[in-house]
């Protein structure tokens, strides 16, 4: 009798008799096993084979392993998808590192392009001693050159500000960032980018007797997608994402399995967590914070507070405004959110006006890009997205899916084509305004992954977390001008304070709602460590800081200052042969800070005098 089967290469052959057609496939989803069998005669085999072909087809498709490859000449794997994981390889690879950057998407940059946030967001604010009445324009010294990274610089100077927006200096369309992203890339001959991948599991190392730092990552497996047609984004996040952390290969993307490990037991190798959803820091089972789980700020016990009340996640999408009305279709995910929607006070040109991305005039005019992030619109305030943490960690150890909340994604996905049509109706251009479909690389027309304003975030050595009282304070010309002076600082920021609460009307401990005059702040190398995982870094939004810190630095000036900071760290431990952030900050804390001062500034420039002097 025929049958269809795996063979030793993953693929299905054929076989029948005269006699007898039997299509047998048992295909296996989650704990169901689906088994289907066809027989006929040798005259059924003419009308039947082309069925069958198919049904083998798609049979194999569900039951092929995907290939593996052992990836053993990275000595730095970057988990990325943020602005900090570029800035963290373009850096390493400066210092002639191996690196391999870790790409969920297709596109590098995080918030700056794939996470739909193409309008940077310089510190805003001016603080006036209520003492001495003294006035302290902080918004001037977060945007001077002499304070920022310069490659940073560089790149937002390039860009420019094609928008004219209002809520910062500088917006643009995010492939104009790529375009001059891409060719550095490619002049970079240590640095590999893989796109469309996604970490999947870690091996680790129990190093007992070691002091706090027990455990070493051996090793790193990810799953790289290949679209089987098209560029594999036609369909939402929440629609793709257990296909994104799926092995097998699917009608939609190929897959590849990727081992990144030394070449040899005992070689150095470092990992660095600066992916958008921290998930290194749940699959090494390293010490971590998440939400407002705190009873004050700084605090690590995780005995108070509440893990899965935190910030909101934002789908960000575009709208054109065009000369005449224009047909669109129905909103594709009708959902009732009440009264949630509303501009908040303003008008509706300067909601569009407000992160323009092409604009030609103070005013709204045809042709005008916008894009829409909005806090009484697509800030998704109905669900928050990190799984609580003991499911996290059940997930971790059996089939890994990022973490987070699928209905969550679904819930900001629905809610940002509700604010689509609400703004659209409650508009005066009306049906001129229509949802672009090209900036963002989708066919959805939404951004590829959502904006994240708070993750997983590490705790770092010796139990460290930056506090909010470390970054705040009144200024005072005679002592007191920025945020405390860490003795082993390695990079700079500086934002307000700025929460966005998810879900709404979660509870959270009372210190969170009061008022912080931020400084212009300092980031410690101990908020680039974890705790127990000794050669595990971590830079952006996963570093080692309280809820309220996060909300301060999770702006992009800060957010590529740390990934370059801690790219050239680990630049710096590789290459002399420093094993731990432990016996970095032990024994080698002033050598590691000259080679992150050569990819970043540590000292503020005020008024021409440096600080701390």
């Amino acid at each position: 009798m025929p049958s269809c089967h795996p063979s030793d290469s993953g693929r299905f052959r054929t076989s029948r008799t005269p006699q007898h057609v039997t299509f047998d496939c048992r295909m296996t989803w989650g704990n169901v096993t689906t088994t289907w069998m066809l027989a006929n005669s040798a005259l059924g085999w003419v009308l039947i084979a082309p069925l069958w072909a198919t049904l083998c087809q798609f049979c194999a498709a569900a039951n092929a392993q995907p290939t593996s490859t052992a990836i053993t000449d990275c000595s730095l794997v970057i988990a990325g998808g943020t602005t900090a994981a570029l800035a963290a390889a373009i850096s390493a690879a400066k210092f002639n590192t191996s690196v391999c950057l870790l790409e969920p998407t297709d596109w590098v940059g995080g918030q700056m392009t794939a996470s739909g946030v193409s309008a940077i967001d310089f510190a805003w604010h001016t603080l006036t001693n209520p003492t001495t009445k003294f006035v302290y324009p902080v918004y001037k010294y977060a945007r001077q050159r002499e304070n920022l990274t310069p490659l940073f610089t560089e790149l937002v100077s390039a860009v420019g500000d094609p928008g004219r927006c209002w809520v910062s200096t500088n917006c643009y369309s995010p492939g104009l960032l790529l375009d001059k992203v891409r060719p550095l890339l490619a002049g970079l001959p240590t640095l590999r980018v893989f796109y469309n991948t996604v970490p999947k599991r870690v091996t680790v190392r129990q190093s007992p007797g070691a002091g706090d730092q027990t455990v070493t990552l051996t090793s790193l497996t990810a799953i790289q997608r290949t679209p089987t047609q098209g560029d594999g984004y036609d369909r939402t996040l929440s629609e793709d994402l257990a296909d994104w952390y799926s092995e097998r290969p699917s009608a939609r993307f190929d897959k590849r399995l990727l081992a990144f490990q030394p070449a040899a037991p005992g070689q150095d190798i470092l990992f660095m967590d600066a992916t958008e959803w921290g998930e290194l820091l749940v699959l090494s089972g390293a010490p971590y914070l998440q939400g407002v789980a705190e009873r004050y700020d700084g605090d690590i016990s995780g005995l108070g507070g509440n893990e899965t009340c935190g910030q909101s996640a934002t789908y960000g999408f575009s709208e054109r405004l065009n000369a005449d009305p224009q047909p669109e279709p129905p909103n594709p995910r009708p959902r009732d959110f009440g009264s949630f929607f509303n501009f908040q006070g303003y008008t509706w040109d300067k909601i569009f006006t407000y992160r323009r991305l092409v604009g030609g005039g103070t005013n709204p005019t045809t042709g005008d890009l916008t894009l829409q992030n909005w806090s009484g619109g697509n800030d998704n305030a109905f669900a928050y997205l990190f799984l609580d943490k003991q499911t996290a960690a059940a997930q971790a150890a059996s089939d890994w899916r990022g973490g987070v909340s699928v209905d969550a994604l679904a819930t900001g996905e629905a809610l940002a084509y509700g604010w689509h049509y609400y703004y659209k109706a409650h508009a005066d251009p009306g049906d001129r305004l229509t949802l672009d479909r090209a900036t963002w690389g989708t066919a959805t027309g939404l951004v590829k992954v959502p904006y994240i304003r708070d993750t997983r975030r590490s705790v770092g050595l010796g139990g460290f977390v930056m506090r909010v009282a470390d970054i705040s304070g009144w200024p005072d010309p005679a002592g007191n001008m920025t945020g405390l002076a860490y003795p082993d600082r390695v990079a700079l920021g500086c934002y307000d304070v700025d929460t966005h609460p998810s879900p709404k009307g979660c509870p959270m401990p009372g210190h969170i709602g009061q008022y912080y005059p931020i400084l212009p702040f300092f980031v410690p190398l101990r908020a680039l460590t974890n705790a127990r995982v000794g050669n595990l870094l971590v830079a952006g939004k996963t570093m080692a800081q309280s809820f309220l810190t996060n909300s301060a630095t999770r702006l992009h000036p800060t957010e590529w200052s740390t990934g370059a900071a801690a790219g050239a760290v680990a630049s710096f431990m590789l290459q002399a042969g420093v094993h731990t952030t432990g016996d970095l900050w032990a024994d080698h804390l002033a050598q590691a800070q000259m080679w992150a001062a050569k990819a970043t500034p540590a000292r503020w420039t005020i008024e021409g005098r440096l600080y701390p002097q």
